[in-house]
């Protein structure tokens, strides 16, 4: 239902005009309604009170309120005129002509004109709107409105609608149609909220209207503010890159001309003063000839001459680039600019470069020592609690395998994770650290799958309830250590065993000792006898044997011996393969070489 009361009302009639007669017209209406029964045209007095209430045309009701016309002043007068030349007919023919023009009207209408019923589907829309939009009635309907939207508005205009429709906010909004073939159309769009007379929301309508012109306008005038915006930045631009100080100079020195544009300089006096004036009456006499010497060389050769120089002002030094360049027959331009904040910027950067190249050093070297630290670090670092549960796990070594890569003890108990032995000693070295505060290290061995391990283990309390366990493998020192035992054990055997022997027995019981500490089957002991040696002492299947003489030649010792060796292992090696030890004594020309123990088949 759509009125004509005010202008507002108006646009809500006219989207209406399909469906006039079966709504009532005080849905349509926010301001006081004024309406004319379709049975009190016959009393013409009625009319006239009711015309006379009414600014606006009349609204002619059926009998259930239904709209069927409008009615003016000049239509009634006209009413009354036909009236008197023919009998009244009924009423309803004008009526329904009165309609008629009413959606001829709606139709014609310069704006675009749309209706939403009360759950926000579009059901109206009228010519100008699908002139605008590119939709047809049909496309328009439902949510369907929203497809012509262009894609940058979209969002927006169904966001500002929704709270339109939600909160009851005034919905007045400029966006964008896209038709199908690319056009886009600026509107501007208003809308309203249609009430009954208990106050329900019975439907939305509203109007676009075509701002493009306008729109287009504003671009354009935003495009050109922007481009004297950029104009104006170019300027300056070129402004700053004008130099400093601009001469003309003659090959003789003598200034002709003189521009300043930037700012007031003091190695200059000013312009007044310099014209006419010879290079050498203004500047020092180094600058001077120097400045000249370019002049004349640009004149001659016609080639842009470049130097820097360093002028001292009253308050500071200031550096400087010189350009000269060939400006007539006679005549040079000179184009001076002040580099100092250049030639700063430029001492900055070169510092920086030495303080990288410092800093680049120490990351070196901090990566050395942080490789150091890491290499110190042990193999796996425990985090346990009171309650000698893991609660945190760390190794810096993957290849160690202490636990399988998809095992995680966080959360377990030592006893649930080690052996029984090794879980009892750990939780013991817990509980003493927890409550002594001080370091404890001890070592252990633990099997890992078929191998055993020797491990060194130092508990620390890092917390009131914690302690950290630190483990570093020690395999290999303690493979060490124990040959190192070994071998202190074999010259112990060897010195204890010889220490009471004396005389031509010595040296028979130091191969025997020798055979049983290095655990081989062959020892021999010898002296050099002119060409030949002499055994002092033969171990050999597990017994001494006699004493005898054989040549040199051939012999590792022999080789030993024309080196110059006092000791030696790698000759035997290579002859003798089996050979694990080979000794020489001087000055008594002693030699003794030992073949491991060859066990029977």
């Amino acid at each position: 239902m759509v009125g004509l009361l005010t202008e507002r009302d108006m646009v809500r009639l006219m989207a209406q005009s399909s469906s006039l007669a079966t709504l009532s017209v005080e849905t349509g209406m926010h301001s006081p309604v004024v309406t004319l029964r379709v049975s009190e045209l016959i009393d013409s007095a009625v009319v006239q009170s009711r015309l006379q209430q009414c600014r606006y045309p009349l609204l002619v009701l059926d009998a259930d309120g239904g709209l069927v016309g409008l009615l003016t002043g000049e239509s009634w007068d006209a009413a009354l005129a036909r009236r008197q030349n023919k009998p009244w007919q009924d009423p309803s023919i004008d009526s329904r002509q009165v309609v008629q023009s009413c959606t001829r009207l709606v139709m014609a209408a310069p704006v675009g004109i749309f209706r939403h019923d009360a759950n926000d589907n579009c059901i109206y829309v009228n010519d100008c709107y699908c002139q605008l939009t590119g939709l047809t009635p049909e496309t328009a309907r439902g949510d369907q409105w929203q497809t012509h939207l262009h894609p940058e508005d979209r969002d927006r205009v169904v966001a500002a609608w929704g709270q339109f429709v939600q909160a009851q906010v005034p919905f007045n909004l400029e966006y964008r149609y896209q038709q199908t073939d690319g056009t886009i159309k600026w509107v501007y769009s208003q809308a309203l909220i249609e009430q009954d007379n208990q106050g329900q929301v019975v439907g939305y309508i509203g109007t676009i209207t075509d701002i493009s012109d306008r729109k287009q306008a504003e671009i354009k005038r935003q495009q050109a503010e922007q481009a004297l915006a950029q104009s104006e930045a170019q300027s300056r631009a070129m402004l700053a890159a004008i130099p400093d100080l601009l001469f003309r100079v003659g090959f003789d020195g003598v200034y002709r001309g003189y521009v300043s544009p930037n700012r007031e300089l003091e190695i200059v006096p000013n312009e007044a003063d310099l014209v006419g004036r010879s290079i050498h009456d203004v500047l020092l006499p180094e600058l001077a000839d120097q400045q000249l010497n370019a002049v004349r060389v640009a004149i001659q050769t016609g080639e842009l001459q470049v130097y820097e120089q360093q002028v001292q002002l009253a308050c500071c030094l200031q550096d400087e680039e010189v350009r000269v360049i060939k400006n007539g027959d006679d005549e040079a331009l000179l184009i001076i600019r002040d580099i100092t904040e250049r030639a700063r910027l430029e001492a900055e950067r070169k510092r920086a470069e030495d303080q990288r190249t410092l800093a680049q050093a120490a990351l070196v070297q901090s990566e050395a020592r942080n490789q150091a630290i890491i290499a110190a670090l042990p193999d796996y670092l425990f985090c346990v609690g009171a309650d000698g549960l893991y609660r945190d796990v760390v190794t810096y070594k993957p290849e160690i395998t202490l636990f399988p890569a998809e095992f995680d003890p966080v959360g377990l108990s030592m006893t649930d994770v080690l052996p029984a032995d090794v879980a009892r000693k750990q939780l013991n070295y817990l509980a003493e650290t927890l409550q002594t505060g001080t370091l404890h290290t001890y070592e252990q061995q633990i099997q890992i799958g078929d191998q055993v391990r020797d491990e060194e283990v130092r508990v620390v309390k890092s917390g009131p309830d914690e302690a950290l366990f630190m483990v570093r493998d020690i395999s290999e020192r303690a493979r060490l250590e124990a040959e190192r035992q070994q071998a202190e054990q074999q010259l112990q055997t060897l010195i204890e065993g010889t220490a009471a022997t004396t005389g031509q027995d010595f040296f028979p019981a130091l191969v025997s000792h020798i055979a049983q500490a290095l655990q081989v089957s062959y020892a021999l002991v010898t002296e050099q006898v002119g060409s030949e040696l002499r055994t002092l002492g033969f171990w050999a299947n597990g017994a001494l044997q006699p004493t005898y003489l054989y040549g040199i030649a051939h012999t590792p010792v022999n080789r030993s011996w024309h080196r110059g060796n006092s000791t030696t292992q790698t000759p035997c090696k290579a002859v003798f393969r089996k050979t694990l030890t080979w000794l020489t004594y001087r000055p008594r020309v002693i030699w003794a070489w030992c073949s491991p123990v060859v066990t029977a088949r």
